[in-house]
């Protein structure tokens, strides 16, 4: 491979890259990019067909197809066999990539479909995996001949192969990362690999444990974080899954605590509104259930939201916005959804002993806690200063290392 052709080559990787990074609509984005590179190499050498194909099981199928108005001659997800088609001799070099007029090339000629459509001015390129096998042409083709093609236009015909390559590339691989995300998902869930474990939240003025955070954790070799768990779950479309066998696992755990003492399991917005929570948490009182939503979550819909809500409060469940203090969208999910229990984030709680500004912010808080009646959590207390400052400014409740670290469920109640 000479210079230039190596230095093209990573030009083009590396605008794909940018490309690439910019599909975030997924499937439909990426069908959409790649049908744009086909039509405009159809306008550009103003031909009447362009399209991708892709070589399987000895057959040609196209995989993107454009077409001039009015012109129908294949169709997205048509096919022959490869043996009889255009692209196989011009990969394997019996045909050239650039013919002005296949009627007067003799070799073209002895393609049944050359008079039969007929076949006219015709540019077909390999398309190259970045892995170097071949998965199919580039090709645009008229019923007619024309003599003004030259190797300028084969030259960009190239490039958009080249891209076209570097594309596939990218969505075969994120398609193999999908599957595999997938597989693990469902090998830990089958092998009942999550678990949950519990961080108690203490009140900083008896002492008493009041409740426990649930949290997920990943057992076994497969073991990952869980927010790296939940973040592949939403890639992969398993956020429902995951969310149920959650659920499951915290319902056995709230009925062995009948004392008082609640338990607070952290749910997403999107979760809430697509769930049918009333049935998922039974027909019981929930007086010891806590939903906690995240101020990072993304609200669109409040109403729809404490719609959703509204059954298992009217059974005693409790709402508390976590991480506030976090960013602006902790106060308007306080105002929208009138939560329970408020929890300051755990950025708001380090070093506050030695920071007056956090301690305004707290007492601000708490006080606007006691005005409207919320519970109030201090997350992240991690040493004697931080409760001390915490507890003269009045604070609820807290949780953090100080008290404990997450542990097994089963050894809070053994």
């Amino acid at each position: 491979m000479d210079m230039d052709t190596i230095q093209r080559a990573s030009q083009v990787d590396q605008f794909a890259d940018v490309l690439f990074g910019q599909l975030s609509g997924g499937e439909d984005a990426f069908s959409d990019t790649m049908s744009c590179l086909v039509q405009s190499v159809r306008k550009r050498l103003n031909m009447e067909v362009a399209f991708v194909s892709e070589f399987t099981s000895g057959r040609r199928v196209f995989r993107f197809v454009d077409s001039q108005e009015g012109v129908e001659i294949i169709r997205v997800g048509q096919g022959d066999p490869l043996d009889e088609s255009y692209c196989q001799r011009v990969v394997d070099g019996r045909l050239p990539e650039l013919i002005t007029n296949a009627q007067l090339l003799p070799a073209a000629c002895a393609l049944p479909v050359t008079q039969a459509l007929p076949v006219g001015a015709h540019v077909s390129v390999p398309i190259r995996l970045t892995g170097g096998g071949v998965f199919g042409t580039f090709c645009t083709f008229s019923r007619y001949g024309d003599d003004s093609l030259d190797e300028r236009d084969l030259a960009m015909v190239r490039v958009f192969a080249d891209l076209a390559g570097a594309l596939i590339s990218k969505h075969l691989d994120a398609l193999d990362s999908v599957h595999l995300m997938r597989s693990r998902i469902i090998e830990l869930m089958a092998k009942d690999q999550l678990m949950l474990v519990g961080q108690p939240i203490v009140d900083l003025q008896s002492g008493s444990t009041v409740g426990y955070e649930l949290l997920s954790r990943v057992e076994g070799a497969n073991r990952m974080r869980p927010d790296v768990l939940f973040e592949d779950a939403a890639r992969v479309g398993m956020s429902q899954a995951l969310g149920l066998r959650t659920i499951e696992k915290a319902c056995q755990i709230m009925s062995r605590f009948t004392n008082g003492t609640f338990v607070a399991l952290n749910l997403t917005p999107e979760f809430i509104l697509q769930s049918d929570l009333s049935g998922l948490f039974g027909t019981g009182s929930l007086e010891n259930l806590v939903l906690e939503i995240t101020e990072h979550a993304i609200i669109k819909d409040y109403s729809a939201l404490r719609d959703k809500l509204a059954p298992l409060r009217e059974r005693g469940a409790r709402v508390a916005i976590d991480d506030a203090g976090a960013g602006y969208a902790s106060l308007r999910h306080i105002l929208q959804l009138m939560p329970d229990i408020i929890k300051l984030d755990i950025s708001l709680i380090q070093d506050i002993d030695k920071d007056e500004e956090r301690q305004a912010l707290a007492t601000a808080l708490i006080a606007f806690s006691r005005c409207r009646r919320y519970h109030l959590i201090a997350e992240g207390i991690e040493n004697a200063q931080e409760l001390a400052t915490l507890q003269s400014l009045g604070t609820e409740w807290g949780q953090g290392y100080f008290f404990a670290r997450p542990q097994p469920m089963q050894s809070l109640w053994n």
